[in-house]
C-alpha cells in the first residue's frame, strides 16, 4: 500500500512539471578528461604567429540538460588547440583539436550544475590563450514534508522520529520533550534537522529527473505564519546562490498549509508554481477526533 502510494505521488507531480530537453545540433563535443577530438600532434608547431584568440559561447547561461557551445577564431591562420574545462575550477576535460579555418566551434555536455570555465590554448602560440565562463543552472524544487514529517532533536538526540519503537518508557520521555506551552512556545530547545526517511524515494526521484532539490523540514508544532517565514528565508537564500533558476514548491499534507500561508503572505512572486498533495485544505476534524477521545475513527 505504502509503494502505491508512494508511486501516486510520484505521477501526479511528474505530469505537473516539464522535462528537461535540450536542443542538440551538429557540434564536435567532449564529454570526459583527455578525450581526443580529433587525433594529431599537439607538439606540432606553425611558422605563422597569431596576435589574438577571441573566446565566446553561444549562451552565457545553460540550464541544466542543454549543451554549452563554445566559439573560437584567431585574427591569422588556423593553428592547433589545447582545450581545458574546468567546473569550479576543477578540470574536468581537456583535449586537442586542430581546426581546419581561422575558427572554429565545440560542444560540452555538463555533467552538474555549477561554474564552467573553458580555456582555448594555441599549442604553438600559449600566449595568446584565451577564456569565456558559462553557468550551468537546475531548477529548484522546495519540497515540504507532511505534519510529524520532519526529524526533531533535543540536543544531540532525536526525540522525533523515534528511533527505537520498543523502548516505550524511552519514547514517552522523547514525546514529553517536545510539550508546548499555553502560548503555544517550546518548553525545550527543540531543532529540525531533515525530512523523515519516508520521503526519500520522492527526493531521490526529484534528483535523477535532473532538478536541484531543496529539503525544507520545519517544526510541525508551530503555526503555519511562523513556518511560512522561515520558507520565504530560505528560498532568498536559494535564489541568491541560484538566480537563474526557476523555483517549486512540492508539499505534501501540512506543508501545503505553510506553502498557501507563505503565498498568502505576499511571496508568490519567488516561486513559479506550487504543487500540494493530500493537503487538508478543509480542515482534518478526524485527526481532531483522535487527539481528543484517543479514537481512530470518528465514532465516539
Amino acid at each position: 500500500m505504502k509503494r502505491i502510494f508512494s508511486l501516486s505521488i510520484i505521477i501526479t507531480i511528474f505530469v505537473s512539471l516539464f522535462n528537461l530537453t535540450g536542443n542538440l545540433q551538429n557540434y564536435t563535443y567532449a564529454n570526459s578528461v583527455h578525450e581526443s577530438v580529433y587525433s594529431n600532434n599537439p607538439t606540432e608547431q606553425s611558422s605563422i604567429g597569431i596576435l589574438s584568440t577571441s573566446v565566446y559561447p553561444d549562451n552565457a547561461v545553460v540550464k541544466y540538460g542543454e549543451k554549452i557551445y563554445i566559439n573560437y577564431s584567431f585574427n591569422a591562420e588556423a593553428h592547433p588547440v589545447l582545450i581545458n574545462i574546468y567546473k569550479d575550477g576543477v578540470l574536468q576535460a581537456d583535449y586537442y583539436y586542430k581546426p581546419s579555418s581561422w575558427g572554429d566551434h565545440f560542444s560540452y555536455e555538463p555533467k552538474d550544475e555549477g561554474s564552467y570555465r573553458f580555456v582555448v590554448k594555441p599549442t604553438d602560440q600559449p600566449y595568446y590563450t584565451n577564456e569565456c565562463t558559462v553557468t550551468v543552472y537546475k531548477d529548484r524544487i522546495i519540497f515540504l514534508p507532511g505534519i510529524m514529517g520532519s526529524e526533531l532533536f533535543l540536543g544531540d538526540e532525536q526525540v522525533w522520529e523515534p528511533e527505537d519503537s520498543k523502548n516505550v518508557p524511552r519514547i514517552r520521555e522523547q514525546i514529553n520533550s517536545l510539550q508546548m506551552s499555553a502560548l503555544g512556545e517550546s518548553k525545550n530547545s527543540i531543532s529540525v534537522r531533515n525530512s523523515i526517511s519516508d520521503y526519500d524515494g520522492i527526493l531521490a526521484f526529484f534528483k535523477n529527473e535532473g532538478y536541484h532539490v531543496v529539503d525544507f523540514p520545519y517544526d510541525w508544532r508551530l503555526g503555519s505564519s511562523i513556518n511560512a517565514q522561515k520558507l520565504k528565508e530560505r528560498i532568498n537564500i536559494e535564489r541568491a546562490a541560484s538566480p537563474y533558476s526557476n523555483y517549486y514548491i512540492v508539499a505534501h499534507s501540512m506543508g501545503g498549509l505553510v506553502a498557501t500561508e507563505f503565498i498568502r503572505q505576499g511571496n508568490s512572486n519567488l516561486i513559479k508554481k506550487l504543487i500540494t498533495i493530500g493537503t487538508p485544505f478543509l480542515g482534518a476534524p478526524q485527526a481532531f477526533n483522535m487527539l481528543e477521545t484517543g479514537n481512530l475513527t470518528m465514532n465516539t
